[in-house]
């Protein structure tokens, strides 16, 4: 019992490292963001990039970031910027890895 309980805490920890390295379900919702949004398709790549940021992938928070910056979120026409927005997002990337967005110490 101890043995199968141990084995399955280990797995779940593994689980959680393999998708924070970029190879898990996080990474293939930011790897379908770049395809919808090389296709032009980018209200379908807005949401695969704030699904794969809501796990914890730093550069889908990023892509959702600047898209929120850029004002490109539907397929159609450009939609308002939300520098509100953008900054939540660009925090979440920082608080994700990627220090370039972090707040000088």
């Amino acid at each position: 019992m101890k043995k199968s309980l141990i084995l399955g805490v280990c797995a779940l920890v593994f689980a959680g490292c393999y998708d924070k390295m970029g190879v898990g379900e996080s990474y293939q919702y930011y790897e379908n963001g770049v395809s919808d949004y090389e296709m032009g398709y980018y209200e379908k790549a807005a949401n695969n990039f704030r699904t794969a940021c809501s796990r914890e992938h730093a550069l889908a928070c990023e892509r959702v970031a600047q898209m929120h910056e850029s004002g490109i979120l539907t397929d159609n026409e450009k939609t308002e910027r939300n520098e509100e927005l953008a900054e939540y997002f660009y925090g979440k990337a920082c608080f994700y890895g990627l220090e370039k967005y972090c707040p000088p110490k």
